[in-house]
Order: C-alpha cells, then structure tokens, then sequence
C-alpha cells in the first residue's frame, strides 16, 4: 500500500458553504482540498436559494466576489413587490410592496445591501473565485464514504465516482459541508433533531408572466384559496424562469402520476398561457439543527448542521455565516495561537442563530398556511372584497419580516 495523503483541511461539499470556507481559508493563506460528488460547479437549473442578505454580501465583499454577485444579471430595476391573489387572473388581495435594487438604499447597520443572485449564478462565482485564488485543490466527481479519526488527524476514505477506485486521505482537520444528508454527520453519530413541515413541489418554469396579468412587476405571487397559501411563483432570473412551488403533504407524492399543468392552470386562472415546465423536483421543508457542530476534528456547516424552511431565505445565508466564523477557529488551530476550547466555541457561537432562523422560518411558514380570515377569499361581493382587503394588509404586515428580514442578516449576538 502506498502512503496516504496528508492534508491540512479538508472539506466535504463544494456548495456555495464549502467554496466560500475554502475562499476564506485561502484569503488566510491556508490551503485547502475541496471534495465533491458531482461532476462540478452547479451549473443546472434548480429551485434553490436567491437571497444573498446584507451580512452575506459583506462576506463576499471581504472574499473579493461582492461585484461578481451584484453584477451576475438579475435586473435592478425589478421591484421586490410580492403579490397576494387567488390567481393572477383571478381576485387581487393585496401586496408587500419593496424596492428594487437600484431604488434600495444601503441600510446604516450595513456596508452592503441585499441582493439577488440565484444559486445557479451564485455557485459559479465562487468557483471561479476558488479557482483565480489557487490555495484549494477541488476534486470533483469523489465521493466521501467514511472516515476514522486520532489525536491528531482524521483518515478520510474517498471514492472516484467514475472509476470506484477507492483511496484514503489523511487530514488534520475535516468539515463537513455535505448538506442535509451528510454522511460525515450521520459517520460521527451527532443527533440531529427537529421537526418535518411537509413536502413540497416546485417546477422550474419559463414564462412570461407579464404578458398574462394587469399588475406591476413584482418577483413573487402567492396564491391564497380558503385553506390557505397552496401556491406560489417566485422569480429565479427576473425575467421569464420562475420557480412554481405548491405546498404538499406529510407524505411523498408520486411524480409520475402528479398534474403540475393543472394546478398552473389553476395558478394563471386560465388554460390558454404557454410555457415550459424545464424540472419538476420534491422536496422536504424541515426544521432541524445538530446537537453539536464538532466531533474531535470535524466539524459540521451549513445544512450539515441545520435545515429551515426556505420562508425567509435563510438556509444559505446561514451557512456562510457558520464558515466565516469556523475559517479563523481553524487558522488558529491550525497556526497554534488558538487553545482547544476554541473547538467548542464555534458550536456555542453558531448554533443559537441555527436555532434562532430555523424558528423564524418556520414562524413565516405559518403565516402561508394560516387559514383563517380566508373562507371567503374566491366569493364575489362586498363581503368578501372586504375580507381580501383586510388579509391582503394583514398579509403584506405579517411577511414583511419574511421579506426583509435585516434584524436576523445582522445581528452578530444571540440574547435571551
């Protein structure tokens, strides 16, 4: 057998978590090895994250990609409108109204503004960024099976996805940015606990959703029938791919046999609109956060560590957070001038703004599902324009915070 590898860091996950470590750790001067199942950077249409908030967008400045992101293409001028109906040729209910890019101005507990940038944007920027640096050697198309660890390092046993040829690496430090799923956390043992909120269903969608309706831009429409918010389109682009998500139940549906086109129909209140669903996907939304962040000398970031709904735009802008602090736990450890209890701190200082974003997402979660005030949301008549004027401002009050959530971007300590 032939020596093993060593490695100072190793992460597990080249999502925009562990890119963004592998960025901060570089801008440090420490290098690092990246590996990753897939066969690179995130390139393919999905129905994931697109808020980056103002603390995020100070990290990117500090890792040198705050123009990439703010220039990526998502339009400025679309205002962040969101509105509240039964279809969008159905009964109008209300709006949240919120600035676009160009009109927002820079909020004075910030030195950046929130931002657009959809995942499928955003992934690539940092890998470039990795790649312009040169202190991390990205190994997609590899696969983490398992690891042992000692007092002074951890052996990491790796697979080539495309060949199954397995080898191992030895590194002093391991993190895990290897999502929900991690294997590296369910590997260590550490629990994981929380609470399921349903399925849901989101398809990526191509349409232009200006010609079909009577109202202004906005970038996202909820649809609000008596039991509640079944539906929404939020844009991924600002311009014509839109995700179109419908609330599920406790139980997975059968894609195969599920009618998407019927329930767009039902969202566009008519059956004559072309577009093209590109990728129908489903999904869990869940609420969990680790017992812990470290076992030994791995440590867990991002959705390793904790999952929320998406009501809030949350789950990244956490994640990031969890490495900007974790980068400099490891600088030190690794350079000496940090003591082991710093092991500890990283999960002391974490952890309670997992738990603090988690319950505020779920918070906003139930405001969408929320039934009541709404049995007469699809009646005609001045009973029911009435109860659609008093939930649309109720509404457009109530999700602000979902919206524009500034206290819970920056605030840099957990009280209470």
């Amino acid at each position: 057998m032939g020596s093993v590898e060593t490695l100072d860091i190793l992460i597990v996950g080249a999502g925009p978590v562990g890119l963004a470590l592998a960025l901060d750790l570089g801008r440090r001067g420490i290098r690092s090895t990246v590996v990753e199942c897939s066969s690179g950077a995130e390139s393919e249409l999905q129905a994931k994250a697109s808020v980056i908030d103002e603390r995020t967008m100070e990290f990117c400045r500090l890792l040198g990609i705050r123009d990439d992101v703010a220039n990526a293409g998502y339009p400025d001028d679309l205002p962040s409108d969101t509105i509240f109906c039964t279809a969008m040729n159905g009964h109008y209910i209300g709006r949240l109204a919120m600035p676009s890019a160009e009109m927002r101005e820079v909020p004075e507990q910030s030195a950046e503004m929130l931002r657009r940038c959809p995942q499928i944007w955003f992934d690539p920027i940092c890998a470039r960024a990795v790649h312009r640096q040169g202190m991390t050697d990205v190994r997609y198309s590899t696969k983490f099976l398992r690891c042992d660890q000692d007092d002074s390092g951890v052996v990491c046993h790796l697979e080539h996805v495309n060949t199954g040829a397995v080898h191992q690496v030895r590194a002093r430090y391991v993190v895990a940015c290897d999502g929900a799923g991690s294997v590296l956390r369910k590997t260590l043992g550490i629990p994981f606990d929380g609470k399921d909120l349903g399925y849901a269903i989101s398809s990526i969608v191509k349409v232009d959703l200006q010609k079909h309706h009577t109202w202004i831009p906005a970038e996202r429409f909820m649809f609000i029938g008596p039991d509640g918010t079944w539906g929404n389109f939020t844009t991924i682009d600002g311009r014509s791919l839109w995700r179109f998500s419908v609330v599920g139940g406790k139980k997975k549906t059968n894609l195969s046999t599920f009618d998407m086109d019927k329930l767009l129909d039902k969202a566009f209140g008519r059956d004559d609109i072309e577009y093209e669903i590109i990728k129908t996907v489903q999904w869990r939304r869940s609420q969990y956060t680790a017992e812990r962040y470290h076992k030994g000398r791995v440590f867990l970031a991002g959705d390793a560590a904790h999952t929320m709904s998406p009501t809030g735009g949350h789950g990244l802008n956490t994640g990031i957070g969890d490495v900007m602090g974790l980068s400099w736990v490891l600088q030190a450890l690794l350079e000496g001038w940090g003591g082991q209890r710093l092991l500890e701190a990283y999960t002391l200082e974490r952890r309670p703004v997992a738990l603090r974003n988690g319950m505020g997402s779920t918070r906003n979660f139930s405001i969408w599902v929320d039934s009541k005030g709404r049995d007469k949301v699809l009646n005609d008549g001045p009973e029911a324009d009435e109860q659609r004027r008093t939930l649309g401002k109720n509404m457009a009050a109530n999700m602000r915070q979902e919206f524009q959530p500034l206290g819970l971007a920056t605030a840099r300590h957990i009280t209470g």
